[in-house]
């Protein structure tokens, strides 16, 4: 989790589940990360507020509807390098952190993309 106090320009970097600040510096420093959606056109949305809301440094890069049938949630680290955002990003959703679904495509310039599941047939 990331607290960031504009006035103060400090960002302060918290992991809950072990009770321990792990890093702060100037907010000014604290660089963003490029979070693709994708999901059900009627999860987009509230997802993309949901992540904006809880970490400072998301940006919304892009919401794709998935090509294939998505049957569990995941979050994955397209770009091999933020094992550690994508797990905290993963557990604020309470997902886990998986790969990129074999015909899915990883979205332009995304380091993470976060994959909803399909709502059940009806």
């Amino acid at each position: 989790m990331v607290v960031v106090y504009d006035k103060a320009n400090l960002a302060v970097i918290y992991r809950p589940a072990q009770n321990k600040v792990i890093k702060t510096d100037k907010a000014e420093k604290l660089s963003s990360v490029n979070v693709a959606i994708l999901a059900p056109t009627q999860s987009q949305d509230s997802t993309a507020s949901q992540l904006q809301t809880k970490f400072a440094n998301v940006s919304i890069v892009s919401k794709q509807v998935p090509k294939t049938t998505i049957t569990q949630g995941f979050v994955v680290d397209v770009s091999g390098t933020n094992a550690q955002t994508a797990k905290d990003l993963a557990d604020s959703l309470g997902l886990p952190v998986g790969q990129l679904p074999e015909g899915e495509t990883k979205p332009e310039g995304a380091t993470l993309v976060v994959v909803l599941a399909s709502p059940p047939a009806q």
